[in-house]
Parts: C-alpha cells; structure tokens; sequence
C-alpha cells in the first residue's frame, strides 16, 4: 500500500497561517533519500510516509475526505496579476511579470492593440553580384617587386622605401 502526504502552503500557529518554508529534502529512510516541496502531494510506500509523518509532524496525510480540498489549494497561485489572468506562486516571477505592466503603463494604452501587424510581402535580394577588387588591380597600388627591385605603379613609376622618395638611394 501507498500513503500520500501533502506539505501544506500554510502553518496553523498560535492561531494564524504563516506561510511554510520547510521542504523536506533528502529524508533518509530505507536507504533512500525522499524530498517533498511546500505545497506539493505524493504517494509513499507506508514505512516511509509513517515515518515521515513521526519525524516531519507539519506534514499532512491525505485521505479520501480532504484529497479534494488538497489539490484545490495546491491549484491556487499565491500571486495573482489585477491587470491580466497571471497566477503563480514565486514572487520574484510575478515582480518580473508586473515589469512588462509598468511598460505598457509608460508608453500608455495600446490603442493599435487590434490592428493586424504588417509583414513583408518580398524579401529583397541584390539581383547582381559586385565584382571583388583585388588589392593589386587598384589604381596608384604598387604592383610587383621584390626584396632588391623596387615595386611599380600603374602608370610604371617605382616606388622606393615606405612613402614617396624623390632619390632613388643606392
């Protein structure tokens, strides 16, 4: 047989709910680890759920007359949107969801909110392609030379050393 255990969203203390931090991560029982998260609902063999209900008493057994009213309170979102239909239990995705509210709330009210987007009808693409210059076939760009000779120009000028020279040096 199976039991399921249910950690509950909420603690009952003194008389006031006060929200659960106590997941139960790596309970070692028949050399195995069992992990059971705030607001979450499983099954266990019986050995483990009854030692987890002895060892963990914040822990709920479900049965027949309270597994509806579990999983309705394991469907409620502790966050809920005032703007749109978001619901969800992690606080720090609800403060990133309002961001995109506070947006819209700058640039105002989305008064184009029905009009279809555009799209385009053609990608344009170039119908030729442009020939590559090569570096040797530029007007004015030394072409040719070596080590000892010097490299001449398109008009057949040589070009000595790193800038223009009037002196040709032996």
């Amino acid at each position: 047989m199976a039991k399921a255990l249910y950690n509950p969203k909420y603690l009952e203390l003194g008389g006031q709910k006060i929200p659960n931090t106590a997941s139960v991560n790596g309970f070692v029982w028949s050399h195995a680890r069992w992990n059971l998260k705030v607001n979450e609902m499983k099954k266990f063999p019986d050995e483990v759920a009854n030692a987890m209900l002895k060892h963990c008493s914040f822990l709920v057994e479900v049965d027949k007359e309270n597994i509806e009213k579990v999983k309705d309170i394991i469907k409620e979102k502790k966050y809920k949107c005032k703007y749109c239909d978001f619901e969800v239990d992690l606080k720090m995705a609800f403060m990133n969801h309002m961001k995109k509210h506070e947006n819209e709330q700058e640039s105002g009210p989305d008064f184009l909110g029905d009009v279809e987007e555009a799209s385009p009808s053609q990608i344009y693409q170039p119908t030729r392609k442009q020939q590559q210059v090569l570096p040797d076939q530029k007007e004015g760009i030394p072409i040719g030379g070596t080590k000892y000779t010097p490299k001449v120009d398109g008009d057949g000028v040589g070009w000595y050393g790193e800038g223009l020279e009037d002196d040709v040096k032996s």
